[in-house]
């Protein structure tokens, strides 16, 4: 009546799913009562807007489907909320690194500082160096039942470039048109670097994947994006245990 509109503030939303798990009914009736505030036309002509806290995420618990119009920051994503919510990017990392640091971590020290190694060598397009320390964490990270193993060299890649996710997005399996392209890091805006497009070879050559990303059009799947793309292919040979890479620029 008055054409002004409420902000809802609910903090932890959740502690009736925490504290009372057990009573279903109470639990749909509070589903229900924020249903009835927050999604369809009512809500939209009194409400400004709604903030709610808690553990537990908004959209779904357990099998009450929950709110779906709601926008959500956690700790670990707290996208422009970063400064408010949680921590920042740099210091989420530095925080973790401070945490193992002294508390006999060492070897995950090791296996980050290696990471941050490798992705350098990647960009500096050394392929010697990347085959070699792909090779070293394939060794370390990989069970001898498990060593000549498509899947195993896979997930030794993504282990291998752990650290790049702070300045890249990840993406496995990306569809192509033409296929998939096995790896792809498409940096984020906050980073200068180029995509990355990997394919993995088992006893075959690094040269082969790159002609594979060539010759199936893996780059225009990337069209969208503009700048510089390394093409890098591996291969694993299963006799001798090696690791060969192959690195060339292109740019859209």
């Amino acid at each position: 009546m008055t054409k002004e509109q409420f902000i809802i503030i609910i903090d932890e939303w959740d502690c009736l799913f925490r504290e009372d798990k057990n009573n279903e009914n109470l639990q749909k009736e509070y589903i229900n009562l924020l249903r009835g505030l927050f999604k369809g036309t009512p809500s939209g002509a009194f409400l400004k807007l709604a903030y709610i806290t808690g553990i537990l995420p908004i959209k779904k618990y357990g099998t009450q489907s929950a709110l779906n119009n709601f926008r959500e920051h956690t700790m670990v994503s707290p996208r422009q909320m970063a400064e408010y919510v949680g921590f920042t990017e740099t210091e989420v990392r530095s925080t973790f690194l401070r945490a193992i640091k002294n508390d006999g971590w060492e070897e995950v020290i090791r296996a980050i500082s290696a990471s941050e190694a490798l992705l350098k060598a990647t960009l500096a397009m050394d392929e010697q160096a990347v085959a070699q320390m792909i090779q070293e964490v394939h060794m370390k990270s990989s069970s001898s039942l498990i060593y000549n193993n498509e899947i195993s060299l896979s997930s030794v890649i993504a282990l291998a470039y752990y650290s790049a996710c702070r300045d890249y997005t990840f993406v496995r399996e990306l569809p192509t048109g033409n296929g998939f392209a096995d790896m792809v890091f498409l940096p984020k805006r906050t980073s200068s670097n180029p995509a990355l497009v990997l394919e993995l070879k088992w006893d075959k050559t690094a040269e082969g994947a790159i002609s594979q990303i060539k010759n199936k059009g893996y780059v225009s799947a990337l069209k969208e994006y503009k700048g510089n793309i390394l093409l890098v292919g591996i291969n694993y040979e299963k006799k001798s245990r090696k690791h060969q890479c192959r690195i060339e620029k292109v740019e859209l």
